[in-house]
């Protein structure tokens, strides 16, 4: 189960961040429920608040690395905290990794919410991803 357990935390992230709706932003919802609302985040990432760039649950593996090799290769960010035997590499597994690739990535390139989209497989989130010592570089 403790394997598990930073998946589980993707997961309630993305449900937080499907029902989360800043009340004073005036943005309205994309008929894509999974959608990033540009004005939402402006407007959060103007005030200060920290925002994380991880992978949506249910994107296709095939995706996954794609984001994966993207984001470490052209992308330009060191990946080392994913090589077995360091902090982020446990668990194993493509959603992981991806989700912390993404985030580099996101926060390396200036957080605007394109630098998270990765075709609609990105999803920008309020509530800090990290795990044990697996710490995302937050904004």
């Amino acid at each position: 189960m403790a394997n598990h357990l930073p998946l589980l935390r993707l997961i309630s992230i993305y449900l937080i961040a499907l029902v989360w709706a800043p009340a004073s932003s005036g943005a309205g919802r994309s008929s894509d429920s999974t959608a990033v609302n540009a004005q939402a985040i402006s407007t959060t990432a103007d005030t200060g608040q920290r925002l994380w760039c991880v992978a949506k649950p249910a994107t296709p593996d095939k995706l996954l690395q794609a984001n994966l090799n993207f984001a470490c290769g052209e992308g330009g960010v060191d990946c080392t905290p994913l090589l077995e035997g360091n902090a982020c590499y446990s668990p194993d597994t493509l959603i992981s990794h991806a989700s912390y690739a993404m985030n580099l990535y996101y926060q390396k390139h200036g957080r605007n919410y394109w630098n998270c989209y990765f075709q609609n497989t990105g999803l920008v989130v309020f509530t800090d991803p990290s795990y044990d010592n697996c710490i995302y570089p937050p904004q």
